[in-house]
């Protein structure tokens, strides 16, 4: 089985806090910002990770995180 993205699957919840002291949501993989069909190009992972954007809710910093695949 291939390697795949335990946020992206559901497999575990994120974990990600914000240096304002609030935990940050996920909003999802930065691929999905690239355009309509971007996710879709490349359906193997030439990395070892998936890099998501995380969005504070309180003061509106964004991260991107790498997720590693498992």
């Amino acid at each position: 089985m291939s390697p795949v993205c335990p946020l992206c699957n559901d497999l575990e919840e994120p974990t990600v806090c914000c240096p304002c002291g609030k935990k940050m949501r996920d909003a999802g993989p930065v691929s999905d910002y690239y355009g309509p069909y971007s996710p879709y190009f490349n359906t193997e992972f030439a990395a070892p990770a998936c890099v998501h954007l995380f969005a504070c809710p309180n003061c509106g910093r964004e991260q991107r995180v790498p997720v590693f695949l498992r």
